[in-house]
């Protein structure tokens, strides 16, 4: 029971340190949103995923040698004349070599 406890209070504590996370990059968002002027742009990339082919019974050799497809997702926010944020989404697959 004991081990039980404390696998539940770090569940908690990883919880509430993911809460407090997203609420102080939603602070940051709303401070560059509150700061962009008209004519310039925040272009915000992040790596998605990687795209591998599958196998059946594929060996662990044969998985973790893979070459694949990166996913990469790109927001970017830019601010008109007239004060209106726009917000564009762009999604790129760029091709691995494995290196």
């Amino acid at each position: 029971m004991g081990r039980a406890l404390c696998l539940l209070f770090e569940e908690i504590v990883d919880y509430h340190a993911h809460v407090l996370r997203g609420q102080w990059q939603k602070r940051q968002v709303e401070m560059l949103h509150a700061d962009l002027q008209a004519g310039k742009a925040i272009v915000t990339v992040d790596f998605a995923m990687k795209l591998l082919e599958t196998r059946y019974r594929e060996s662990s050799q044969n998985w973790f040698g893979k070459a694949g497809h990166s996913l990469l997702g790109a927001m970017v926010t830019t601010r008109s004349a007239d004060e209106t944020l726009h917000t564009e989404y762009f999604d790129l697959i760029v091709e691995s070599n494995g290196e």
